[in-house]
This record gives structure tokens, C-alpha cells and sequence, in this order.
């Protein structure tokens, strides 16, 4: 719903929006069953509906299916080029040939460095306060291990594409291969550059709000509330614009006429919609929702 005619405040993603338009098929009637995270990913991956029957728990307890796998039994050379800091939790990695994975999204902390001070970024009141670490929650955390990029290509969306493009040149002719890029972009902590922020909040002047309070919408002001969004809307504007540097290395290496491209997103965002900031549900605030 940020995307195209849908939206009401619309998201710049030109690269998705040519590949819908000179590419894309439309596949209709299709739906994923599971919400976040891993358990999206889980019905992806064995193409079968998880939820309400497991959670959000490793790959291999919840099926014996996995399409790395059996796309390798097939001839397939699989990779798994990610950000995502939940899969190699969650084992997704094993049935690969190849896997890799850019470190520190969401809390991941490969290297602490405990003599920099962890700076506030967003007050506590404002912000997710779990899970923490030293007293800080995720907004804190995420600019304290990452440091804040001072250039674009640091940030994560391009590390990852930019692994992609390298293998891609250096995969190509290697016969039939299956590979899964997965950005955890546009996923909270919102940390894109500022000037893109400033495309779609070119006024406001406090703090960056970067990482939402899964809770009420009415604890931000307005300008807070617009100032998340324009975080959440700059960062997917970001991730289509690394999303069209892979797509761009496919155009360069002549690969659309044996390649199936596939683009998927795992679940929305509330961003002031109802009340609510998060992926929160309606039944804490809703009486129509409270158990009887």
C-alpha cells in the first residue's frame, strides 16, 4: 500500500516500478499465510503455511522441505546472500551451497566496543524498549554498533546488493543456479542517509525518530509521527534503489531470458494507522477485541 496507485502517501521505488512495468507478470490470487519475520520466510522456503500450526522457530523443526535443497538435488548450484539477521538463526543457511551474511541489523552485535558510549538517538519514551542491551534499546544500539554511515554505500541495502552484483560476475556461466538475496531493509532501525529523509520531511528539526514504539501513535507529536514515516519511506526508497542495482547486473550480463525474477515483502507497518506505531495488533486498545 506505499507502492504505485495505492498509496496515499507514496514511496518513491522507481526501480520496482520499471520492473513491474517492463518485466513483471502478474501473479493474481496468491497469498503468504504467515506475519513476520521467519515464519513468512518458512512458508517461502517449503511452500507450506506455518502459522497457526508452529511459530516463529528454526527452518528444519518446522519442515523437511526446503527449496535450496531440492533445487540442489536438481543440478542447482543455492545461495543465500542476506542481512537478515534471523536466518542463520533459524538455520535457513544449511541446505545452501554458499552462504552469507552482513552483520549488525537489529540488534546484532558482532563487535561490541564498550569504550565508545552508546549515544541516546531517540529518548526512551519514544522508542521499542526490548530487547536491551547495558540499559539501550534498539534505536541506540543499532547507530552504536553500525556507527552512523557517513556514506551510502555503507549502508546496508548496498552492501548487500553490492555482494550480490559480485557474485552474479562471478557465478554467471557456471551453469543453472537458485540465488536469494534477502534485505532486511525497509525494516526498523531506519537508518538511511538524512538527505533522503529530507525528501519527504524537508522542515522538521528534531531528533531522527528511526525505530518505532510498537505501542500507541499518540505519544509523538505530529511532526514526530510524519518525521517516522519519512525514516521508514527514505530507507524503502533506498532499498529500491540497491534492489535496481541487481536487476541492472541482470540487464548487463544477459540473463532475463533463462532467469526468473521473484520480488517479495513479508508484511506491512503501522505507522500512526488506528493509533498504533508497530507491529502491534489492535486488541490491546480495541474493546471489540478483548476476550469475553
Amino acid at each position: 500500500d506505499n507502492l504505485g496507485q495505492r498509496a496515499l502517501r507514496p514511496v518513491r521505488t522507481p526501480c520496482l516500478d520499471r520492473f513491474a512495468a517492463e518485466r513483471a507478470s502478474s501473479i493474481e490470487g496468491y497469498h503468504i499465510g504467515s506475519f513476520p519475520t521467519i515464519p513468512n520466510r518458512t512458508d517461502l522456503a517449503t511452500g507450506r503455511v506455518g502459522w497457526p500450526h508452529y511459530g516463529w522457530q528454526a527452518l528444519d523443526l518446522s519442515s523437511r522441505n526446503h527449496i535450496a535443497r531440492m533445487l540442489g538435488s536438481a543440478g542447482y548450484a543455492t545461495q543465500l546472500i542476506c542481512d537478515t539477521p534471523h536466518l542463520f538463526n533459524s538455520r535457513f543457511n544449511g541446505a545452501f551451497n554458499g552462504a552469507f551474511q552482513h552483520r549488525g541489523q537489529e540488534g546484532d552485535k558482532p563487535l561490541l566496543h564498550l569504550n565508545d558510549p552508546i549515544r541516546q538517538v531517540m529518548a526512551h519514551d519514544k522508542t521499542r524498549m526490548h530487547p536491551l542491551f547495558r540499559g539501550e534499546p534498539l534505536a541506540n544500539l543499532h547507530r552504536w554498533i553500525n556507527y552512523y554511515p557517513e556514506h551510502e554505500t555503507q549502508t546496508f541495502a548496498a552492501k548487500t546488493a553490492d555482494t550480490t552484483v559480485r557474485w552474479l560476475e562471478e557465478n554467471y556461466r557456471g551453469g543453472p543456479f537458485y540465488l536469494w538475496v534477502d534485505f532486511f531493509d525497509p525494516h526498523e532501525p531506519w537508518d538511511p542517509p538524512e538527505y533522503l529523509v529530507k525528501r519527504y520531511d524537508p522542515d522538521y528539526d528534531g531528533p531522527p525518530m528511526i525505530h518505532p514504539n510498537y505501542g500507541p501513535a499518540s505519544v509523538y507529536s505530529p511532526a514526530e509521527l510524519h518525521n517516522l514515516w519519512a525514516h521508514y519511506a527514505a530507507e524503502a526508497e533506498l532499498t529500491d534503489r540497491w534492489i535496481g542495482r541487481v536487476l541492472e547486473k541482470i540487464d548487463d550480463l544477459d540473463l532475463w531470458d533463462d532467469t526468473v525474477v521473484a520480488v517479495f515483502s513479508d508484511h506491512g507497518f503501522s505507522i500512526g494507522e488506528h493509533d498504533r506505531c508497530g507491529k502491534s495488533n489492535l486488541c490491546e486498545s480495541d474493546p471489540r477485541f478483548w476476550p469475553i
